[in-house]
């Protein structure tokens, strides 16, 4: 058990490191290529590992309900197409530190998600926590001001595909009661690289043979480690965690960003940012303390 438990860590560990880390790395992938095509193109490991588990699992992948293949279109939606565009075409307009924030605040929206549809347990830290997030991530989103323009309009399709996530952690959590995690990542990812790839086409030319050498590493390394084995690691964990446990570690992932966004891209953050960083991560923290701070009743 101890050492299934150690397994467990470095596996959390793992996903983590590898999702906060691809954050700079799109801003560079960003700079070789457009964003809709950054996002399909990252997709592509997947196709020849389809091709595998459509040969050794045929007859099961077939055999899937209705009900089933609409759960894992809901997950291709929400956990591969939105959340890559709203994350790539964002990213252009704001940092990789300050993304990564932002999406740590998907906890909060997981949090509900997962009370209304999981029937996960509802408790006062959990209301308190996600309201000083979500004002922490307002605060950071807007920067105290209400105009579209720049940065502010990045930061709002970066809590776009924040949201996105967030719903897609509860249809993931579905879906892992019916299909394995290894199926469902290929299933759900191959999915999601068909709808991005028309959404593309009609949006912006693909021209493969123009990309140079960084940019193809950019694909690869973003295809092989955030988009397939991180993912992976992480639904084998969530078919035995509770969602709402598991999703609270994602506060450490702006931390880390923010040390690959300086070394990798020459990232600096500003003293604002950090205090509401500050701010989201405390209040997701809060809603993963297991004993109340405040009787339930109090917010009754």
């Amino acid at each position: 058990m101890e050492g299934k438990g150690i397994l467990s860590a470095l596996g959390i560990l793992f996903a983590i490191i590898t999702w906060s880390a691809s954050y700079p790395i799109i801003k560079i992938g960003l700079e070789e290529m457009p964003p809709l095509v950054l996002a399909t193109l990252r997709q592509i490991t997947i196709i020849p590992i389809f091709v595998i588990l459509l040969l050794t699992k045929k007859k099961e992948i077939f055999s899937f309900s209705h009900h089933t293949w609409l759960i894992l279109i809901g997950a291709a939606i929400f956990s591969i197409a939105l959340p890559n565009i709203f994350q790539n075409i964002g990213m252009q307009y704001t940092t990789a530190s300050t993304s990564s924030i932002i999406q740590s605040s998907s906890p909060i929206f997981t949090i509900f998600l997962a009370i209304i549809f999981l029937r996960e347990k509802l408790t006062s830290n959990k209301i308190l926590g996600a309201t000083i997030a979500f004002v922490g991530t307002i605060l950071l989103v807007t920067g105290g001001k209400l105009s579209l323009s720049g940065q502010i309009y990045g930061n709002i399709l970066i809590l776009l595909s924040a949201i996105s996530y967030s719903i897609s952690g509860v249809i993931v959590k579905k879906a892992l009661l019916k299909v394995t995690p290894l199926t469902l990542v290929v299933i759900e990812t191959m999915l999601g690289l068909i709808i991005l790839f028309f959404i593309t086409i009609f949006f912006e030319p693909i021209n493969i043979l123009g990309l140079s050498i960084r940019a193809w590493v950019v694909i690869i390394v973003l295809s092989i480690f955030p988009n397939f084995l991180a993912i992976l690691i992480w639904y084998k964990l969530l078919k035995i965690t509770e969602l709402s446990k598991l999703i609270n570690l994602v506060y450490l992932m702006p931390v880390i960003t923010i040390f690959f966004s300086y070394f990798l891209i020459s990232e600096v953050v500003n003293i604002q940012t950090i205090i509401l960083a500050i701010l989201v991560i405390f209040g997701v923290v809060l809603t993963q303390m297991e004993k109340d701070i405040l009787p339930l009743s109090r917010f009754r």
